[in-house]
């Protein structure tokens, strides 16, 4: 009986993990659907999943410039010379949760890391008022409408969120199709210039293009899974870690396969990472200008 009864315990949880994962993928077509310009865009263009923000010498004087945001009030800019250098910039892992249809960001965390030795040196979590927090949004995340009656509004955490990611790497699974597009839009709708990234690590097409599918669809439920590390929990701060964690399970299977020859059960992919676009264009776009298009489907 007790065999049994984890049976069913089983095929419940991934019966509630299906069921989450197609709410996802709905709530962010509605996001797309609602914006409705440049669809593809990101794709047309050959986004990297490793992109440089444009240099001091390949801006023009009618690119916009990257600005701090303190108390709600929007300061004069920094030159881009004045960001910092990315070789000492820290890598912030950072994941979000909406609602469903997407509309309102419900939840931000981020754990930053140095660049020498990975050590974790800041995490950060909020959750952000909203009160359209719908069932089929609870049943994925288990964020509820009373948990966020009392929760900061975006504009007041606004600028602890621009300070943790301006000028920063950014990390996460999806980011550049998902994360960093609603994460834009929240700063956009607050009349607030949303922080820039002076590179992207993310994880979904590096993994797909070195490590392969040998994990299903490549989500980070299915590959947390693949290595073992739990059941996904679409909490921020948890997926934060366990995307870190799958990162570095991946990165030793393929430095054990490449460069030691040792076959660990799964065809790897020989494709090359895009390359990144030769335009001058901002990674994320501000105020007043359309932001890359895109399918904004979540893979997280």
């Amino acid at each position: 009986n007790g065999g049994g009864g984890g049976g069913e315990k089983e095929a419940t949880r991934h019966k509630k993990a299906d069921a989450c994962e197609a709410e996802r993928q709905e709530r962010a077509a509605d996001a797309e659907a609602g914006r409705g310009v440049q669809k593809g865009h990101a794709e047309k263009n050959g986004t990297s999943p490793l992109q440089k923000v444009p240099t001091e010498s390949s801006c023009t004087n009618d690119a916009p410039a990257p600005c701090v945001s303190s108390n709600e009030r929007r300061v004069e800019a920094a030159p881009v010379s004045a960001w910092p250098n990315s070789d000492e910039a820290d890598i912030v892992v950072f994941d979000l949760e909406t609602t469903i249809p997407s509309t309102d960001m419900i939840e931000f965390g981020c754990i930053v890391l140095s660049r020498i030795g990975f050590i974790e040196k800041q995490t950060y979590s909020t959750l952000v008022h909203s009160t359209n927090c719908s069932k089929r949004s609870t049943e994925c995340n288990g964020i509820t409408n009373a948990m966020l009656r009392h929760a900061p509004r975006f504009t007041e955490v606004a600028d602890t969120i621009f300070k943790l990611l301006d000028g920063a790497v950014w990390m996460g699974h999806n980011i550049i199709k998902f994360d960093q597009k609603v994460l834009n839009d929240q700063f956009v709708r607050a009349g607030l210039q949303p922080p820039r990234a002076c590179h992207f690590i993310d994880t979904l097409p590096i993994l797909r293009a070195r490590f392969g599918t040998r994990a299903g669809n490549m989500k980070l439920a299915s590959l947390g899974e693949y290595f073992g590390l739990g059941v996904e929990e679409h909490r921020s701060i948890a997926d934060c870690r366990m995307n870190i964690d799958v990162f570095k399970s991946a990165c030793m299977a393929v430095c054990l396969e490449n460069w030691c020859g040792l076959s660990l059960g799964g065809p790897t992919s020989t494709r090359a990472l895009p390359k990144s676009s030769t335009k001058s264009e901002p990674v994320l776009s501000t105020p007043g200008v359309a932001s890359d298009g895109g399918r904004h489907h979540s893979n997280s």
